[in-house]
């Protein structure tokens, strides 16, 4: 997955298109040059434009991980092709819920936790996405980190997770779809 340029480097309506694109191929080659098959994106700061989509499906993305608004991946269809819209729980991450709500790690075990819980009793639609966004700089202080391991022991006592990356989510998800018809 590529996380953009830089955070210096956000994409916003006022970007010209042709600048955005380069941004996009820019990232995208640095990380391509080191012969990896890079097929998901993360936009700095969460930020598009209305034509990042569509200029990230022309670079062969398959998922973004920017929108923060479901807990289920879901389709957006753009003229170079699908991408999937990932989700990203943006509400439990630890900056988000210490740095700027200033709530304390047991807070934030607590919260992950209730929401692991909640997540699980709604089957409706399939399995939901629980995504954890940690910081080391945050939770790996000496003082945090034995909380954020009861977190994941408190994940695996609620019972069997599938803990997967980007491109399992896209297969699993692509694997569900039913296949289009196809007439001779």
């Amino acid at each position: 997955m590529c996380a953009g340029a830089d955070m210096g480097t956000l994409h916003h309506g006022g970007l010209d298109r042709t600048a955005e694109r380069e941004i996009i191929a820019s990232a995208l080659r640095h990380l391509r040059q080191g012969n990896w098959e890079v097929i998901g994106w993360h936009s700095p700061g969460h930020s598009q434009s209305m034509h990042t989509m569509e200029l990230l499906a022309g670079e062969g993305i398959k998922y973004v991980a920017d929108w923060v608004n479901d807990d289920l991946p879901y389709e957006v269809r753009t003229v170079n092709g699908d991408i999937l819209a990932m989700p990203l729980t943006y509400e439990l991450s630890d900056r988000k819920i210490m740095v700027e709500h200033d709530r304390t790690m047991d807070d934030y075990a607590t919260m992950v936790l209730k929401a692991a819980r909640r997540l699980r009793e709604e089957t409706i639609g399939g399995a939901r996405i629980l995504s954890l966004s940690v910081s080391p700089w945050i939770v790996g202080y000496p003082h945090r980190i034995a909380a954020f391991e009861r977190i994941l022991d408190g994940l695996i006592e609620q019972g069997p997770f599938w803990v997967a990356i980007g491109r399992e989510i896209l297969e699993a998800y692509q694997s569900q779809m039913p296949q289009p018809i196809v007439r001779a």
